[in-house]
């Protein structure tokens, strides 16, 4: 399932204020989030209720754009 696909069954839904929901599925390979398989995921929580979005908690590593790839020219 795409994400516009997710979009469109939650049309009717009153979102709650906040981020809005992403749709992760449960593979054989592993987890996926809006499609895309996740990597380097070290620990997950997953809370639900009844009459509300389920809260999944990821911690993975990864490789930061923009922080892990800066050249270090000067040191302290």
């Amino acid at each position: 399932m795409k994400s516009e696909d997710f979009k469109t069954r939650i049309v009717g839904v009153e979102l709650p204020k906040g981020p809005r929901p992403a749709f992760i599925e449960f593979k054989e390979d592993g987890p996926y989030l809006n499609g895309a398989r996740i990597d380097g995921i070290t620990d997950m929580k997953i809370e639900s209720k009844v009459d509300d979005f389920t809260r999944v908690e990821v911690k993975l590593v990864a490789k930061v754009h923009g922080l892990d790839d800066i050249k270090q020219e000067y040191s302290f």
